[in-house]
């Protein structure tokens, strides 16, 4: 069931703190782009992977409760990378898109 242009209500809610609380917002900004580009994913599923670890960790941080096993992480994974335009992450994303065509 989507919620807001999401896949489910708490994938939104993720990506509603993240976007709500400043210093959750610069430090997942910053470290997503380091994790990434050490990293190096090669896939959505990778992308989706290094973006669960980053995110649970500034989890207590949040304001909302969040059911973690409910969050599409793929989704989430695609939010950020929009968001930082990391290079070796929309290359994840668009391997991904080829695979499936």
């Amino acid at each position: 069931m989507s919620y807001n242009g999401y896949k489910n209500f708490d994938t939104w809610k993720v990506c509603l703190n993240i976007d709500n609380i400043e210093p959750v917002y610069r430090s997942i900004r910053e470290t997503f782009n380091k994790r990434v580009d050490w990293h190096k994913p090669e896939s959505l599923g990778r992308l989706a992977f290094i973006t669960m670890i980053l995110v649970r960790e500034h989890g207590p941080s949040f304001v909302d409760q969040i059911q973690w096993d409910n969050v599409n992480w793929e989704e989430v994974a695609e939010v950020l990378t929009e968001d930082t335009e990391n290079p070796v992450a929309l290359q994840a994303i668009l391997t991904q898109d080829l695979n499936q065509e």
